[in-house]
């Protein structure tokens, strides 16, 4: 798994368990095809934020963390 790379999911199923389940296992987000434009940069654009907000955060904590180097 791949926990730092932003997925959203595209499908062209409607259902609602479906959703969830790629939710659960990880996407940011679930749209259904065929997708608004509008929408889907919209999306993107969130993944791009959290992808730098998580980025930043692990930097800040590599910064944080005891050197072990002796």
């Amino acid at each position: 798994k791949h926990h730092s790379i932003p997925v959203i999911f595209l499908s062209a199923e409607r259902e609602i368990p479906t959703a969830v389940k790629a939710i659960k296992q990880g996407a940011i987000d679930f749209l259904v095809k065929p997708v608004n434009n509008q929408l889907l940069i919209q999306t993107i654009r969130k993944a791009v934020r959290l992808d730098e907000k998580n980025h930043s955060r692990q930097m800040a904590d590599r910064h944080l963390l005891p050197s072990h180097s002796g």
